[in-house]
């Protein structure tokens, strides 16, 4: 054998083990992060870039309402009977117009661009003029928002309730899915009696509510504004230079919204949802704008869950996100207590007032109030929170941070209260009136989870090379070790007779007494075989035996037994 192969063989698997070290512990990671970032660049002519400027699929928006089944009843003082009634899918595009980009601030200024088309095969038996009977969100809300400003204008409401909503007999709206959702109720304003109002709601009109017949009218619907208006601008982190892709820097031309008493709920934090940074660990939460409801929302990690075949981290509700709490105070309108000084006024765990966003009493809350006070759910009947429903969810892949499903979902409620002054009112049931929930996200289409399935593949043979590269190293460690032992005999031990036995005999002679049929059995053990040369020797055993038999009054005998 080769003299030095021992050392050979160590060093070479000594540079391997290294090898596998350092490419563990920084090359790959760098070659991965080089890669991803080359992918997910936001850059023209990029393919995520183009995916991202114009969506090639459809998100989807699913409309479930809560149909009405006794209007009359809770006319007269009864809670609502409710029946959930859908979902009317929509498919829902995006495309980010009026682009442009900052090379030097590193960020993306653009308007979003909404359109939805209805799509009959996924809404199977369920159409958009299917009649509905649910509340009627426009007329309550003018209530409530007169009520709150000015008390004493309540009657001259009342009077002109007739004239704004024709033919209306009750507090609850008998329309199609289509009008509700994007065509839109009539609002008459042109006759000369609510002249005077009309002329006052211009200047304070909600997005639900559109001039229509030459602007002498109005139209109220839940997402007809969507349709047909660009919203934004939005300034986004393109992410080249440092960690910030997708964040929102400003909506409006503004960092902070403006909308809320407190400056924390005005901040802006997350993305859209749609572009996050590549994460090496998953963050506690991740927050999301939406500028619908003019505030941002997290999502809070819950475990990690294989999609599709793809790793991914799932996050979801936590009940903290809208609680009663010193936290989300901020959010709640101010009013005035016995001393006139400004305190919030914020409802029930589970609801979000976000009358200050839409110009209108509007309650948010997740579908059938999962996670809300559980005195919500004594209202009306045919609520049932679920989590597996109802809960806001994404799971996201965080190598890539590619969104690979989630769901925004959200419920809209109207404070159904009793005014003596209002003749549709005066009766009415009080309670947290739900309207509709919808449903909005996606899961990507098979065609890209598999792209993104065989890029993942790809980086994993870097992680599996890896590995190789440290077992490699330690078995030729260990190779290295074992032959240095095979060359120094360390291995080899000498060779004892077999089945040899010491017998150490009862010691005759006087009153002492030595070793009593007690027997020493070496079983070719190698324990001392320098010690006994002779056991190997048959003719010194026998002429052992001789003398021990002519001597038997010896003190100390040793009998050796073959």
């Amino acid at each position: 054998m080769n003299q030095n192969c021992p050392v050979i063989v160590a060093g070479v698997g000594f540079v391997i083990l290294f090898l596998g070290i350092i490419c563990s512990w920084y090359v790959f990671p760098r070659i991965v992060d080089y890669a991803v970032n080359q992918k997910i660049a936001l850059v023209e002519g990029n393919e995520v870039y183009d995916i991202w400027k114009k969506q090639p699929f459809p998100q989807k928006l699913k409309v479930y309402f809560f149909n009405v089944t006794n209007p009359s009843d809770v006319q007269q003082g009864s809670n609502p009977i409710l029946k959930e009634v859908g979902p009317y899918i929509y498919d829902e595009y995006w495309e980010r117009v009026n682009v442009s980009i900052d090379n030097e601030n590193d960020t993306i200024t653009y308007m979003l661009k909404r359109t939805f088309f209805f799509n009959q095969n996924d809404s199977g038996c369920r159409m958009e003029d299917d009649m509905i009977t649910m509340i009627n969100g426009a007329l309550v809300s003018t209530a409530l928002q007169v009520n709150m400003i000015l008390p004493a204008a309540i009657p001259t409401i009342n009077d002109a309730i007739p004239y704004l909503y024709k033919g209306a007999k009750d507090v609850f709206v008998r329309a199609t899915a289509n009008e509700i959702l994007f065509e839109g109720i009539l609002i008459t304003c042109h006759d000369p009696e609510v002249e005077f109002i009309c002329g006052a709601m211009k200047s304070m009109l909600p997005p639900t509510i559109e001039f229509t017949n030459g602007g002498t009218d109005f139209k109220f619907s839940l997402f007809g504004y969507m349709n047909t208006t660009l919203s934004g601008p939005f300034v986004i982190g393109r992410g080249l230079k440092n960690t910030t892709r997708g964040d929102i820097y400003s909506f409006k031309g503004d960092g902070q919204l403006g909308v809320w008493p407190g400056r924390s709920c005005n901040m802006i934090n997350g993305s859209d949802t749609t572009l996050f940074y590549p994460m090496k660990t998953p963050p506690e939460r991740i927050y999301a704008f939406s500028p619908d409801i003019c505030r941002s929302m997290f999502v809070s990690y819950e475990k990690d869950v294989v999609l599709e075949g793809i790793p991914t981290w799932k996050y979801g509700n936590k009940p903290e996100s809208i609680a009663k709490s010193k936290e989300n105070e901020c959010f709640c309108p101010l009013v005035k207590d016995e001393d006139y000084n400004d305190v919030p006024k914020c409802p029930k765990s589970g609801l979000v007032d976000i009358t200050l966003c839409v110009k209108g009493p509007i309650l948010v809350s997740n579908p059938h109030f999962y996670l809300g006070d559980p005195s919500l759910l004594e209202y009306a009947q045919g609520i049932n929170p679920k989590k597996e429903l109802h809960e806001n969810y994404m799971y996201i892949e965080p190598t890539t941070a590619s969104p690979v499903s989630g769901a925004k979902r959200l419920q809209m409620n109207v404070e159904l209260k009793r005014f003596e002054d209002f003749d549709l009112l005066n009766n009415v049931s009080e309670g947290i009136f739900p309207m509709v929930w919808i449903e909005e996200g996606a899961l990507i289409p098979s065609s890209f989870r598999n792209q993104l399935s065989a890029g993942l593949s790809q980086l994993t043979m870097l992680d599996t090379f890896k590995w190789i590269l440290i077992a490699s190293g330690v078995l030729l460690m260990m190779a290295s070790f074992i032959l240095v032992m095979y060359k120094e005999r360390l291995m080899c031990f000498a060779n004892v007779g077999i089945g040899n036995k010491v017998s150490i005999t009862e010691v005759k002679g006087g009153n002492k007494q030595g070793f009593t049929n007690s027997e020493i059995n070496f079983n070719s053990t190698a324990m001392y075989p320098s010690l006994y040369p002779q056991l190997d020797d048959k003719n010194y055993n026998d002429r052992i035996n001789q003398r021990n038999n002519g001597n038997s009054h010896s003190p100390n005998v040793f009998h050796i037994m073959n």
